[in-house]
């Protein structure tokens, strides 16, 4: 066996790739869509096209252009509080309301970037 295509795994990893063991390459063409939150699901998507002639074997990889992607961050509110100056004050009755409206604003703010919009 010269190429194993690894099925079941989120991440594209197209790339055909040498085996820590055995004498083979792995391909992970993974999902066509963003399926979980996490980093790797946030990386472009492709196809490959697999040419096979002899015991000769080559990948191309082609990029998928309708797939839904997300955008990824991480906040930690304790940060918040610390470099905002107390925007984010334990003892303010009203910080639940302004969690949420920053939270609102970090969002939109991912959203925006994502969509290449200013």
């Amino acid at each position: 066996m010269d190429l194993v295509f690894w099925g079941h795994e989120h991440e594209c990893l197209i790339e055909p790739d040498e085996s820590l063991v055995g004498t083979f390459r792995i391909s992970q063409p993974g999902s066509s869509v963003a399926t979980t939150l996490s980093q790797g699901e946030a990386k472009r998507k492709h196809c490959g096209l697999l040419e096979v002639r002899g015991n000769q074997f080559r990948m191309t990889k082609i990029p998928l252009g309708s797939v839904r992607s997300f955008a990824e961050g991480g906040i930690s509110l304790k940060d918040v509080e610390r470099n905002q100056g107390g925007v984010l004050d334990v003892e303010d009755p009203k910080i639940e309301e302004k969690m949420a409206s920053y939270l609102a604003d970090q969002v939109e703010s991912l959203v925006r970037s994502n969509l290449n919009i200013g």
